[in-house]
């Protein structure tokens, strides 16, 4: 089927093969009816729907960037880029896979042949500490205090090439007099 553009008007304008006064003149009876010719049971309940868990919520789920989720599931990034997107909708296996791991993922880790653990769940365990939250703000200190001596330091540099230059074209026109 070849897919055309079309504006709203256009489509609005199209002829309908819907026959909508045969659908609101229907009764129950009637509805109960086409079920039956249809093959379908009108006093069964409604098919169960089915759990369709998205990319982005599974890899949030696992705390993982979409490079991390990437290598782990083996899907290329810019597969995973346009499921989470919406430009694409993943293929059954895939929303399979999803669905066991957002479940199991520690099993679906293992039968990836992954870690069991999540690094990056590790690190934002590790993250959370007192302990390294301090020692965070020591290197930030320390990056702050060296920073300051990186800039006083190229700054005094730059005073002594000035000097340097200054000097040296005193001497030559010393030179050029002599």
């Amino acid at each position: 089927m070849a897919v055309t553009r079309m504006s709203f008007a256009e489509i609005k304008a199209r002829a309908h093969n819907v026959d909508r006064a045969k659908i609101e003149g229907a009764s129950e009876a009637d509805i109960r009816r086409y079920q039956v010719e249809d093959g379908e049971d009108p006093d069964s309940p409604p098919p169960a729907g089915r759990l369709v868990v998205p990319a982005a919520a599974v890899r949030a789920q696992l705390g993982m960037t979409q490079q991390a989720f990437s290598g782990l599931t083996g899907i290329p990034l810019g597969t995973l880029r346009n499921w989470e997107q919406g430009r694409v909708t993943p293929d059954p296996a895939a929303r399979v896979l999803f669905a066991i791991l957002s479940r199991e993922p520690q099993a679906a880790m293992r039968a990836l042949g992954r870690r069991q653990s999540n690094p990056y769940q590790v690190l934002g365990d590790v993250a959370a500490k007192p302990e390294f939250q301090l020692a965070l703000k020591r290197t930030g200190e320390r990056l702050k205090t060296l920073t300051h001596f990186a800039v006083t330091g190229a700054l005094q540099l730059g005073r002594e090439m000035e000097r340097h230059l200054e000097e040296s074209a005193g001497q030559s026109t010393e030179r050029k007099t002599a």
